[in-house]
């Protein structure tokens, strides 16, 4: 692996957790930190690159890496460093930011470039045209999807790129959020409780996500509401997020709805804390209204122990086990589905703790970025150019 020189390219700032960080960035941090005890990679961000190999890491600022100067000034750092005796393969993994390849490989024609999509959002006509978007599939040596569901909207569109797209499943940080497993951990559980002023009887539901329409946050303040008030269920809801600017009307009509009770906003929190609010919770609400590529608040829900009720749509589907880990509910539409699901979970210690069980168990065995990396791995060295 020692042939091998990764340049890892985020879209945004790749701030090291806990400051605040897209999911992108997190997941690009923890593939550079998993990745650097086996290859030399550099995380590059548009303030900062991460270097390191093993334990030395170096961090160093780029000052002139904003807007349009952002390519040019990773190029220019890559041309810094380099090390005119190395023999060492050069490849640059660019993520969510298709228009970058064409850049890219204008300035380097013979670089191996592999292109991760989280989404299709960057490959959506009014953020690229559709000659950009095939030159840019064209160009990429390979081409990495985050779940099934992706690679068939993409190949739906671009079929000529089939052989190039590869899936593979996020990771989570499963050290991070896990179950309540020490007594410390039991009383920091029970204090969390206490202070948000929840009852003993109270079964604590949980929504982490941008409030903003198409997550249905809505619908899991109606659903909570209504399994109070149709079945009787000891239940509230906390919420975890943010609202963007351009959402200022619907985090009116949120807080208006919550004023019936049994609603607590929380607000940011950065990932130490959401770990804890998931330890403290007991069932995770995913009532997202439209497409999602995957979910990965789910995975971090069963990596916790939790199980997960979610709308049967989408990417969802890959990250969660139906009647194993969760439930996938329909018509997700309507509040009543979630309702009654809710009601029957709080009413069920026992099924909520088996499919907690199964979901922790799910994670270790098949989400954790040590199995992320190794299968990115694969990759690289399949398309790598090695003198």
């Amino acid at each position: 692996m020692s042939d091998l020189k990764i340049h890892l390219i985020a879209p945004g700032g790749a701030f090291l957790p806990p400051h605040p960080c897209t999911s992108v960035e997190i997941y690009l941090y923890h593939i550079w930190r998993n990745l650097r005890a086996r290859v030399d990679v550099s995380l590059y961000g548009k303030q900062t690159v991460l270097r390191g190999v093993q334990q030395s890491v170096e961090n160093v600022r780029l000052p002139h890496a904003v807007g349009k100067n952002y390519l040019s000034e990773v190029l220019r750092d890559c041309d810094r460093n380099l090390d005119e005796n190395s023999k060492a393969a050069h490849l640059f993994q660019i993520d969510n930011r298709p228009h970058y390849v064409r850049l890219l490989k204008a300035a380097k024609p013979a670089a191996n470039v592999l292109l991760s999509l989280h989404s299709l959002t960057f490959l959506a006509q009014n953020r690229i045209s559709p000659v950009d978007a095939r030159v840019a599939l064209q160009s990429s040596d390979r081409i990495i999807v985050n779940s099934e569901f992706i690679r068939g909207e993409l190949l739906r569109r671009f079929a000529f790129a089939k052989d190039k797209v590869h899936v593979i499943y996020p990771g989570v940080d499963h050290h991070l959020f896990h179950p309540v497993f020490s007594e410390a951990e039991k009383r920091a559980r029970a204090r969390l409780r206490r202070e948000l002023k929840v009852r003993e009887n109270e079964i604590v539901t949980l929504f982490v996500g941008r409030l903003i329409p198409r997550k249905g946050v809505d619908l899991a303040i109606r659903a909570v509401q209504q399994a109070r008030a149709d079945y009787g269920a000891e239940v509230v809801l906390w919420i975890v997020g943010t609202a963007p600017k351009v959402a200022k009307s619907y985090m009116y009509r949120l807080q208006q709805l919550a004023r019936k009770g049994a609603i607590r906003f929380l607000g940011y929190q950065n990932h130490e804390q959401l770990a804890d609010i998931f330890r403290a919770a007991d069932i995770f609400l995913c009532p997202s209204q439209k497409a999602e590529a995957f979910g990965l608040v789910n995975l971090e829900a069963q990596a916790s122990g939790l199980p997960v009720l979610a709308s049967d749509q989408w990417g969802i589907r890959e990250a969660i086990a139906a009647d194993v880990t969760g439930y996938l509910l329909r018509p997700y539409e309507h509040s009543e589905s979630f309702a009654r699901a809710i009601a029957q979970l709080a009413s069920e210690p026992s099924v909520r703790a088996k499919l907690g069980n199964n979901g922790r168990h799910r994670i270790i065995k098949q989400f954790t970025w040590e199995r992320v990396v190794e299968q990115y791995l694969q990759q690289y060295m399949s398309i790598a150019t090695i003198d």
